[in-house]
């Protein structure tokens, strides 16, 4: 089994238009602050704002070469990193996903400098919240609707082998009914 996160390539126009379908499905905009459809020309406009911005990295999740996942990864102010990400298939989800896009994401923060990895969850999504909170997320604070949840360096190490065990074992399972 191969899982890797990958750069998104900003130079692959089908990768680039995958990328706005994928954000533009109801199951996936349902979640997200921003829930409009996301047109052609707005999508070129962001993609040509992040192509070059340094705090700024979209990756793409992939399981033995399937593309599974989006993950932005951005920095928020000097040690502390944010993101967020999805599936790209209905058909994926409750399927023990989140796991392995949590750990993957948060090794790749750490990896990127970050001490701190905030992440911001509407209060409604009551499994995202509990799945940030096995990983060892805290609430940090409570913003209108926004749930804003912190995992520090030091609590990861401690969890980290722990929770990799739980999305290599999703990852297994999600591959024997694929």
């Amino acid at each position: 089994m191969n899982i890797i996160l990958r750069p998104l390539n900003f130079e692959d126009e089908t990768e680039i238009e995958n990328l706005r379908t994928w954000r533009n499905q109801d199951f996936v905009r349902e979640v997200m602050t921003n829930k409009h459809i996301i047109s052609k020309d707005e999508h070129a406009d962001y993609m040509n704002m992040r192509k070059n911005d340094e705090s700024y990295k979209i990756f793409l999740l992939e399981i033995n070469n399937n593309v599974i996942a989006v993950v932005n990864i951005w920095l928020k102010e000097k040690g502390i990193y944010e993101y967020g990400y999805y599936l790209i298939n209905k058909n994926d989800t409750g399927k023990g996903l989140g796991k392995v896009m949590e750990y993957y994401s948060i090794e790749k923060i750490f990896e990127l400098g970050a001490e701190i990895i905030e992440a911001m969850v509407l209060d409604f999504n009551d499994k995202v919240i509990k799945l940030h909170e096995r990983s060892g997320y805290k609430i940090y604070k409570l913003v209108d609707r926004e749930v804003i949840m912190r995992l520090d360096r030091d609590t990861w190490e401690v969890k980290k082998y722990d929770y990799y065990k739980e999305a290599e074992t999703a990852a297994k399972n999600y591959l024997k009914n694929v």
